[in-house]
């Protein structure tokens, strides 16, 4: 059963964070009244799945609580290998304060709590627990008590919904000028306009940054201690920020944060500046220059690709960017297809390229091209692959790279039919969860589908 996002596997690497102690009777033996899982309900149930709890020793729910509480004071022990950053050892120090002081949660639901919110935390990486809100906490909790009331089997991820209950809150709680569909303007006041809830504004700052912004962790309270921000949300997702430093704007970023103004949302921003009369110094006059003339480029070349992209034409669009497109070798189809071809079958012919990249001002994405689609027909990239500013989450038929191959903060989240790469691979800040198919990385033979953090150093680099 797979409960609050995480596999078996974790818990396997994990087991010797947890205890097994019971406190029932010191026999061991199963008793005559032992509890079920059919006699709990909501994070108790939850609890005794996530972490095989022994049942059998327990003669009440009580027990199992008693057991669990052993099992987080261990856990909170333990997490204090993950003290790396002062404002990740705060957060954490909050959490558990309010996990063993308050008096309407019970150990197993502390547990549940907070070894989820250390599931993506390593001593090695610099990611940050969510922050701690009581109000938002407990709207979560009745949440997911409520469906597995409903529902005993009823799976969900603790850290996902707590997370979309806080941009809820911050949404409602925050200075803005959002529509019915939280479109529009989030205003974040500096340290010097809004000292006295000064934290709070780090928080929806965090919150509200995209996850490629170096303020969506720890340097948000020094670039909030510096000027305001204006973040714009598109349907509740962050989309474009301008950067204040005192009165004067110091940076316009979106998604790709790349320090090219985002030209998509180039007209919003400039109205947001006429209307608020933000200072704008001649390096940001400049750049907003630059996100013009990208954008009649892209234009241009839209224009120019309209056909191919319509018809989903990838010889056409990557031999556009010289990615050296052409149909997959003949007798290497033949030979892959043989058993279908004597059923009188003719699958498609696959292409190969020479490499993959994302042109060098913008997307294949932003030209309106498909680039899941484009990997359905492509076999084998020849040289090197770049994944970085990519959309694409799955890399469907591909089964070759013949060089490098780079996944960092890409979306790739599936490997397809990948079996083989010629070079090192980074898989760093991807959501790639298991290798899949892989067998073959840099001349090392490797299992198939195991973690990406499994992968030896000797196959990957950063």
């Amino acid at each position: 059963m797979k409960v609050n996002g995480f596999t078996q596997q974790y818990f396997i690497h994990n087991a010797g964070r947890l205890n097994t102690r019971s406190v029932s009777p010191s026999s061991g033996a199963p008793m005559f009244g032992a509890i079920k899982k059919s006699h709990l309900t909501g994070l108790s149930l939850a609890c005794a799945c996530m972490f095989k709890a022994p049942l059998e020793k327990f003669n009440s729910e009580y027990d199992l609580h008693e057991w669990a509480e052993e099992n987080v004071n261990d856990t909170f022990e333990n997490s204090r290998t993950l003290n790396n950053i002062p404002l990740r050892e705060q957060r954490l120090e909050n959490w558990k304060k309010y996990l063993t002081n308050d008096g309407s949660l019970s150990h197993s639901a502390a547990l549940v709590i907070y070894t989820s919110i250390l599931k993506d935390l390593t001593p090695k990486n610099k990611k940050l627990p969510p922050p701690l809100n009581p109000e938002v906490l407990n709207q979560t909790i009745k949440e997911i008590n409520l469906e597995l009331n409903k529902d005993p089997k009823y799976t969900f991820n603790f850290n996902k919904l707590y997370q979309k209950n806080l941009n809820l809150y911050y949404l409602h709680s925050t200075k803005n000028e959002l529509d019915k569909n939280n479109t529009g303007w989030v205003f974040i006041p500096s340290q010097s306009h809004d000292g006295e809830h000064f934290e709070d504004n780090i928080n929806n700052l965090m919150l509200f940054s995209y996850k490629t912004w170096c303020t969506k962790s720890y340097n948000a309270p020094f670039y909030l201690a510096g000027g305001d921000f204006h973040i714009y949300l598109e349907d509740g997702n962050p989309k474009a920020v301008i950067r204040m430093y005192s009165d004067y704007i110091v940076e316009i970023q979106g998604e790709r944060n790349d320090k090219n103004v985002p030209w998509q949302y180039l007209d919003i921003i400039e109205e947001r500046i006429k209307d608020k009369q933000l200072d704008t110094p001649p390096k940001i006059q400049d750049a907003i220059t630059e996100a013009h003339q990208l954008k009649e480029k892209i234009l241009q070349v839209r224009e120019e690709l309209a056909p191919a992209i319509k018809k989903n034409d990838i010889k056409t669009i990557l031999n556009y960017f010289n990615m050296g497109c052409k149909k997959e070798n003949l007798y290497t189809y033949l030979v892959k297809n043989y058993a279908e071809i004597l059923k009188g079958n003719l699958p498609p012919r696959k292409f190969e390229i020479d490499h993959f990249f994302e042109p060098e001002d913008f997307t294949l994405a932003e030209l309106g091209v498909n680039e899941n689609n484009i990997f359905k027909q492509i076999s084998k990239i020849r040289n090197s692959a770049e994944f970085t500013y990519s959309s694409v989450t799955n890399l469907g038929n591909l089964e070759q790279v013949g060089g490098k191959l780079s996944l960092y903060k890409s979306p790739v989240s599936h490997l397809g039919k990948l079996k083989t790469v010629g070079g090192r691979i980074n898989v760093k800040d991807c959501p790639l969860h298991t290798t899949g198919r892989l067998e073959s990385v840099n001349g090392i033979q490797i299992p198939q589908n195991i973690p990406p953090e499994e992968l030896p150093a000797s196959v990957t680099y950063l």
